[in-house]
Parts: C-alpha cells; structure tokens; sequence
C-alpha cells in the first residue's frame, strides 16, 4: 500500500498461498467502480506466487488488490491497502535557454506537467558539447535546473531530455515525445578598435581632440553596447576618463596640462550579456610645455655688432608653423621702421634672419 504504480506497465502481485492443496485462486483489482478480474486459476500447492498484472494505462486512486482461495467449501481473502496508478506520462511544457544570444552563464531549465525524478534525470539530460560541471536541482514549477560551467562564447549547443526521463511513479513513465532536443547559441563578445588616436600622434596640452572608435557585436545593435573610456599617461597606469558611452558615439577630450611621452587611450565595450571586448592604442605624446627662447645672437645688449650681422633665434626644442614678418621682426627701437630681410630653418629649433640692407650706426 501507499505505492504510486505506473500504469501500462506489468506489475507482479505476490501472495502466499498456505495449507491444503487445488485452491481455486481469484486475483482482481478494484478502483471504486467494483471488482475487475486479473487472474483466475487452480493452484497444486502452497507457496508464494507472483501473478502479473498488465496496469490499465490510465490514472487511479485508491486502489486495492484482493485474492481470494476456494478449497470447494469456504473463501478465505486478503486485500492490499490503497495504492495509486499514474497513467498519464509527463509532458516538457517548457525549455530554456533557446535562440542566440544566451548569457555564458545561464542555467538550463526544463519545467514538466508533473514531477520527474530527480535522480534518474541526470542520466537521462545530455548537452553538446558539455560545458562540464553540470549540477542538476529542482526548482518550482516541476522543474529541474542544469548548472554547469561557463558556455563557450559563439558556440551552439544541442540539449537533449531522453526517455531515460519519467515520473516518480514506479517504475516511471518516459517523458511524451522522448527524446526532446533543442538547441541554442552562447552570446559572442562585441568587437571594438580605435581609430584615434593610432599612436605616433603629438598633441599640444589643454588642447581638445576626438576619440574615436568603431564597435561591432553579432547580436546586440552598436548603440546599445557600453565604452568606456581610459587614459594611461605612461602607458600602464590606467584612471577612468569616460563613459559608459553609447558603441556609435565618440568623445571630445580636453587634454591635460601634462607632459607625456607614451601615453595610450584604451576602449573598453560591454554588451548586454556583459561579454567585453577592449583596444588599446599605440603610444602618443602630449606637449604641455610652450616652446621657450634659450639663445638670441646677437645677445640681448650685445655691443658693436657688424651692420650686416644675421639674428639668430634658438628654441629649447622644435617649433613648427609659418616663420614670416608675423612670427618674427627687427625693428629700430628709436625709429620704429621694420627691418627687411629674409628668414631661414636652420634646424627644427633654431632660424635666422639675414638684412636686406645694413643696420644703422649707433642704433639700437
């Protein structure tokens, strides 16, 4: 008694038969609806008999089985105590994950019409190719939930729920439509690269320029990934700069006020399933410090110089722009008249101005 049999299946009714000998033996089954007969014949002699029993494929509560011996004068009989028959199998009402764009993480969850059993379920799950680690636990709904290590990112997966899957009666009926499979794809990260700055640039200090980069993700639309932004002024020590943005947008950035030589601009973007992908620039450099006159020739004050003699500019490093009567000028100081010539590159940091015409005595 108290049994849940599953129903279609053979069970074996087993009963004792004792003392005399050519008993008329009566095995029947009743579920409310009065007595249905399973066996009837004559037993020789006493022993313990098993009769099978073909369970009618369909649900019952309360059932009892009854056997009764006729030695030709009196009936003796003995009935089981109320035991069930589960007849319907269990349905997969509902599978997950399915689709693309599955979270690496994400458990597998199968909800069924009944319970299943739990420990015969695991045999009965199989996923293509196995992430490993599986751990299988019952949550609401019927279900089961399959943990398992992270999913490959990109790569498809083939769940399969055999008939190796029943209910929890006994000995169980296989799930409707065993084997069920589907199948599902693991979310592939986004792409990103910049495009400025590539390195080799130099760029002044306070001054503002454009980062700018390019960003692609298989599932998600590049608007909704997330970059964020990082400066490394010496190409390794990271400090946030921007973001999250927007994976088509691009950022207007005011330098800082600081030297420079290897700095590097990194991109990080992150798409909905938290996959991310990041790019690092080459190095550029950041000039903060203006250009500064380290030697004129003649020397500021010089004496007696020759009338003809060229001024001669040096910088404490290279300079670059136009070098006309805008940049640079000689002018008498009582006079107020420009002086004409020419001016020349002599390096990168140093030009010259040569006089057309020759510098008046004693002038300043």
């Amino acid at each position: 008694g108290g049994e849940t049999w599953s129903g279609g299946m053979t069970h074996d009714i087993v009963w004792d038969l004792d003392g005399d000998t050519n008993i008329d033996v009566t095995v029947v089954y009743n579920d409310g609806g009065g007595p249905t007969v399973i066996d009837g014949r004559m037993y020789t002699f006493p022993g313990r008999y098993a009769t099978p029993w073909a369970v009618p494929a369909q649900d019952m509560a309360n059932v009892t089985v009854e056997v009764c011996g006729f030695d030709g004068v009196t009936t003796s009989c003995d009935a089981s105590p109320p035991f069930d028959v589960d007849g319907t199998p269990p349905s997969l009402l509902s599978r997950s994950p399915e689709g693309n764009n599955i979270a690496l993480a994400e458990p597998v969850d199968v909800h069924f019409s009944e319970a299943v059993n739990l420990t015969s379920f695991p045999a009965s799950f199989s996923l293509v190719p196995s992430p490993g680690n599986l751990t299988f636990a019952k949550i609401a709904g019927n279900g089961i939930r399959v943990s398992h290590a992270p999913f490959e990112a990109g790569r498809f997966y083939a769940a399969t729920v055999s008939c190796a899957a029943t209910d929890t009666s006994d000995p169980g009926n296989p799930v409707v439509g065993c084997p069920v499979s589907w199948t599902f794809q693991a979310a592939t990260p986004p792409s990103v690269s910049l495009t400025a700055p590539l390195g080799g640039e130099r760029w002044s200090g306070g001054s503002s320029h454009t980062i700018a980069w390019t960003a692609s993700d298989a599932e998600d639309p590049v608007p909704s990934l997330a970059v964020s932004l990082e400066y490394a002024p010496d190409g390794s020590t990271w400090s946030p700069l921007a973001g999250p943005l927007p994976g088509d947008a691009s950022y207007a950035w005011t330098l800082p006020l600081a030297d420079a030589t290897a700095a590097r601009v990194r991109a990080r973007a992150v798409d909905t399933r938290g996959l991310a992908a990041t790019a690092t620039s080459a190095a550029f450099a950041i000039d903060s410090t203006p250009p500064a006159v380290v030697s004129v020739l003649p020397g500021i004050d010089a004496m007696g110089v020759p009338w003809d003699a060229p001024a001669v500019v040096d910088f404490a490093e290279p300079v670059v722009g136009a070098l006309d009567a805008t940049t640079f000028g000689l002018r008498g100081e009582t006079s107020g008249v420009w002086g004409a010539g020419s001016l020349q590159w002599m390096s990168p940091s140093r030009f010259r101005f040569l006089p057309f015409a020759a510098y008046r005595e004693n002038t300043t």
